[in-house]
């Protein structure tokens, strides 16, 4: 039996042909985000929200933390509108370029 292999494209366009603008994550989906990289109950961060967390990078886990700024949310698939927490991905500075610099060569 022959194998079908089908490789499902981002969409650029809604259905009315206008162009699909991202969407940044909500703040509570960033919060959560955050307290799962530090290794605390995400569902915690309305009442004891920790200030540090670490880098979601398998090569890093460099410490970061919430008032320096030194972290990005990125999405982990290219798909502009999935704005959920499983596509959250909390990364330094750091890695943002080098990821950066790897998706523009590509």
């Amino acid at each position: 039996m022959a194998k079908i292999n089908v490789v499902l494209q981002k969409q650029k366009y809604n259905f009315f042909g206008k162009k699909i603008k991202r969407k940044e994550f909500k703040i509570s989906t960033k919060k959560r985000v955050w307290m799962k990289a530090g290794g605390n109950d995400p569902f915690k961060w309305r009442t004891d929200f920790a200030k540090t967390s670490v880098c979601m990078s398998p090569k890093c886990h460099k410490k970061l933390f919430w008032d320096k700024k030194n972290y990005k949310f990125k999405y982990k698939d290219k798909y502009p509108s999935n704005n959920s927490e499983i596509n959250c991905l909390l990364i330094c500075n750091d890695c943002c370029k080098k990821r950066s610099v790897i998706a523009g060569k590509k």
